[in-house]
């Protein structure tokens, strides 16, 4: 399942990501984010890395790493199958036909798969560093309570889809373990926390950049709502109150408008994501996991527990 599963679903996922990646780096331009002083820095960012994920350097070091990795393990004869990996009781280290395709087809192409996914997320990792030191602009008032970033934390996160087929990988993993090995699930539990919190690694880790931008901008505006809040209670006071003034029909539009812009303000979050994004890359990466509480419960019972749950 590792590789019949894997494979496909890494190269298919990466047209996904691409689309992603290129959608939220277009709603900085769209938002206003990214105003006249820095654009041309904006530019230089994205062309830099565009170049190197462009550049093959990577890819080549990628492949020589996954060289010297399947040649350390077939001299060594590091595989935990070997009965029909290496088959032949009178030579340890002759590989059957189906060895063949594993070491030198199979498992090069799953190793250089994912080590260019990790590549990939690095590269994004350092992306979105870059752009929250690049002086854009965010809005505290707006209704995203996250300062218009809240597109960064929507749901399946950029990296859901690499969390998912990782999870696909670990699943093969822990069937192998429970039924060749003797492992049980409970076993596997301390396994189960450290992934789920991989994956949250690979989906929320990036997006913590923009919380001491977020945090600044925040008090920033708070600050000046204040002030404005000040100014507009007196000049509503001089008006009706006192009657220092003409009075105008726009002044309790005014004030509401006001009174909800602070507190978008106030409820502003420091982070461009919530629980439910979190929540949503761990069940995503834990659902191919799922299949296995199959070796704990008969099928026929998890039915109607889950009917039950429904209905």
């Amino acid at each position: 399942m590792r590789l019949l599963l894997a494979v496909p679903m890494f190269i298919l996922s990466e047209k996904y990501v691409d689309k992603r990646i290129l959608i939220i780096i277009s709603q900085f331009l769209k938002n206003g984010m990214v105003n006249e002083n820095n654009h041309n820095q904006f530019e230089q960012i994205l062309q830099k890395f565009q170049r190197i994920a462009k550049k093959k350097r990577s890819e080549i070091v990628i492949i020589l790493l996954v060289v010297v990795y399947g040649s350390f393990r077939l001299v060594f004869n590091n595989f935990n199958i070997t009965s029909w990996i290496f088959p032949f009781e009178s030579n340890e280290h002759k590989l059957s036909w189906a060895g063949y395709w594993l070491v030198f087809i199979s498992l090069p192409v799953f190793q250089f798969l994912i080590i260019r996914w990790m590549w990939r997320w690095i590269l994004w990792l350092r992306l979105l560093l870059a752009i929250s030191k690049s002086g854009i602009l965010i809005f505290p008032p707006h209704p995203d309570k996250a300062g218009g970033l809240g597109f960064l934390g929507e749901r399946p996160l950029v990296f859901g889809s690499f969390s998912l087929v990782l999870g696909v990988v670990y699943a093969s993993i822990l069937v192998n373990r429970i039924l060749y090995l003797d492992f049980t699930l409970d076993q596997q539990i301390p396994f189960l926390i450290a992934f789920a919190a991989f994956s949250l690694i690979i989906n929320i880790v990036p997006l913590i950049f923009f919380s001491e931008l977020m945090r600044q901008t925040r008090l920033k505006y708070l600050h000046y709502y204040n002030s404005l809040g000040v100014d507009f209670i007196k000049d509503f006071e001089e008006k009706w109150l006192y009657q220092k003034k003409e009075k105008t029909e726009s002044t309790a539009q005014q004030g509401l408008t006001l009174n909800l812009h602070y507190n978008n303000i106030y409820e502003m979050k420091t982070f461009p994501f919530d629980l439910k994004s979190m929540l949503a890359s761990v069940i995503l990466t834990i659902l191919p996991l799922v299949p296995l509480l199959l070796f704990y419960i008969p099928f026929k019972e998890l039915l109607e527990f889950t009917f039950g749950m429904l209905f």
